[in-house]
């Protein structure tokens, strides 16, 4: 019934890529942005044939490898793996959480960059670029990363007196130290992203850079950030108010744009002339 109410965010369509890890990887590789190289399959694929896809993944991406939940969020039943050993005991730690698992070759020097959008199809525009610190360098971000840390360091980095807790509590550079056109080329890579899911609103995509080649992959979305995304939007000069403000505006004109559309064709398909018309169709073709 969305037709009859106006509502912020992403519609059916980039909520539900945003939410699965494999088809959002899948569609922006067709669509020549880069991903890292990956492999996906489901518990029924993987059970009674482990050490063929043992084999077949080691083979085909190497060691590290990371391996991921397919449609969960927050770093839940995310590992980085370095053998054998452990990438079957990560396989089966993500399968606790869903029956789809995506296994991809890990980014040896990495970084992480995120870059947030607000607009719509036909209107959006970059945030600055943040920089998440994770606790070990050595590893992933972590769920205790993003939300269990204690506010204020990411809210000195921004040049702010002291950040509300929650994803605003996770330490991190505002902006990215990048250099011109890596900053330009991630803002770009953003907004195509969320043109291209048809997303709405605001959403954060987040990015892989490989630090020794400077080589930049998609790693996903959220098309309901955290905070909104709220403190990357701060330093472009749009408050948090004004942030809102533009939430419900996009809203608005969405569901202006929707309700001026045919959305419902009133015809008896029970009725003589139709079913007449449908024979008639039938026997032409």
């Amino acid at each position: 019934r969305d037709a009859q109410r106006a509502y912020t965010g992403s519609g059916v369509l980039g909520s539900a890529l945003g939410m699965d890890k494999v088809l959002s990887k899948l569609l922006c590789r067709e669509q020549g942005i880069p991903v890292v190289d990956f492999r996906w399959f489901r518990e029924a694929d993987w059970a009674g044939h482990e050490e063929e896809w043992l084999d077949r993944l080691e083979a085909e991406l190497g060691f590290p490898m990371v391996v991921k939940p397919a449609r969960l969020g927050s770093s839940i039943g995310i590992q980085r793996v370095e053998d054998r050993q452990a990438l079957d005991a990560a396989i089966e730690e993500a399968f606790r959480y869903d029956e789809k698992v995506v296994v991809e070759r890990a980014v040896r020097n990495l970084r992480e960059v995120n870059c947030a959008v607000l607009g719509d199809p036909s209107e959006a525009r970059p945030s600055v670029l943040e920089e998440p610190v994770r606790s070990d360098p050595s590893k992933l971000l972590t769920f205790q990363d993003k939300y269990m840390r204690g506010g204020g360091k990411a809210g000195r980095r921004a040049g702010k007196q002291q950040a509300p807790q929650g994803m605003a509590s996770l330490d991190r550079i505002i902006p990215a130290p990048l250099d011109e056109a890596q900053t330009r080329a991630v803002q770009e890579m953003a907004v195509r992203v969320f043109q291209l899911f048809e997303c709405a609103g605001v959403a954060r995509i987040d990015f892989l850079l490989d630090d020794d080649t400077g080589q930049v992959y998609f790693n996903e979305i959220n098309t309901i950030p955290g905070s909104f995304s709220f403190y990357l939007w701060e330093p472009v000069g749009v408050s948090f108010d004004a942030l809102m403000d533009e939430l419900i505006r996009l809203a608005q004109k969405r569901h202006r744009e929707k309700n001026g559309r045919v959305r419902s064709y009133d015809v008896n398909l029970l009725s003589v002339r139709s079913l007449q018309g449908l024979k008639g169709a039938k026997q032409r073709s």
